[in-house]
Parts: structure tokens; sequence; C-alpha cells
């Protein structure tokens, strides 16, 4: 189980600008917290996963809607 405290807010703002060059955005703030790369199997996304962590530091996710075509 991965453990969430040490990453703040902070840390998901500076992933969000190193997403291009790092990857998803929360598994990079944990990265950039503890200094330990998370594999995709180590957390859940979702409203289950990602989601609630997300919303637990004040941030909301909304969904992408592409318009048909």
């Amino acid at each position: 189980m991965v453990a969430w405290d040490d990453v703040t807010s902070d840390h998901v703002v500076s992933a969000i600008g190193e997403y291009d060059r790092l990857g998803p955005v929360l598994g990079t703030a944990y990265e950039l917290a503890t200094g330990q790369r998370l594999a995709s199997g180590d957390f859940e996304g979702g409203k289950a996963g990602a989601v609630r962590v997300l919303g637990k530091l004040g941030f909301t996710v909304q969904e992408i809607r592409r318009p048909a075509g």
C-alpha cells in the first residue's frame, strides 16, 4: 500500500508542470515527494484511487469530454 502523507498540493502542481517529460501526474508527485518511482500497478486510478488522493489535496478532477467525430 502506498502512503500518500508526504505528497502535498505543491508536489502535484510541480508534477503537472513536468507531465510531458515524466508521465502521469500523481505518480510523479509521489516521486517528487519521496524520491521513489511508482510502477503503474502500485496505485489505483479512477475515483477510488487517484481522484480521491487529489481531492484530499484540494484538487478537482473533471472528466475530459471530447467532441464527437
